[in-house]
């Protein structure tokens, strides 16, 4: 829980400020759940299968209204009652994945609620700056060869369904999640 009386938002020109503003009295709350359990061995398998889930529950509101004069800002048009930007209520992560050996595979999805971009928590169709961000769920897929104690081949796919999503609405409008991207690395230790 964090509890502000004057939240000072310093300048930013991802956020439209070219000053420091005072965005008023907010408060946060909320839960956070990490669950891991590994059915391989809690099977005595041959291989590991584990498998995690986090949750976020998140409750973020303005307690007055924001004092900002700027129309550019994100927190301008904030009342009472209002979300805070860029703050979805709800975030969970669920994987699962395989390791047997020197090989191993993971597989897990994002999902986020959508949430206000501004303070006014308001729609206009002439400003894209100005609305929600839709609710995403997002597939990353990686996975592994132990060569050795000190060399290990990587593969990771970010966004495997190529989800198309917004991620955000600043600076100047609607900007995407990103694509499907796929990595390959090494990494040596010694």
């Amino acid at each position: 829980r964090t509890d502000f009386d004057n939240l000072i938002v310093p300048e930013n020109i991802a956020t439209g400020n070219d000053s420091d503003e005072n965005a008023g009295e907010v408060r946060s709350q909320g839960l956070e759940l990490s669950v891991e359990w590994d059915a391989g061995n809690a099977n005595k398998l041959s291989f590991s299968n584990p498998w995690f889930l986090s949750a976020t529950y998140t409750d973020s509101e303005f307690k007055s209204a924001a004092t900002s004069t700027d129309s550019e800002s994100i927190f301008f048009g904030a009342t009472s009652g209002n979300e805070v930007p860029y703050i979805p209520k709800y975030q969970a992560t669920l994987g699962t994945g395989i390791v047997y050996g020197k090989v191993g595979a993971f597989i897990s999805s994002t999902y986020r609620k959508s949430s206000w971009t501004t303070g006014a928590n308001n729609t206009d169709p002439t400003n894209s700056r100005i609305g929600k961000i839709d609710s995403s769920l997002v597939t990353d897929l990686s996975a592994f060869y132990q060569h050795d104690e000190n060399l290990k081949f990587t593969f990771n796919v970010q966004n495997l369904l190529e989800e198309e999503y917004m991620a955000s609405r600043h600076p100047h409008g609607a900007r995407p999640g990103a694509p499907r991207i796929v990595l390959v690395g090494l990494e040596y230790s010694f």
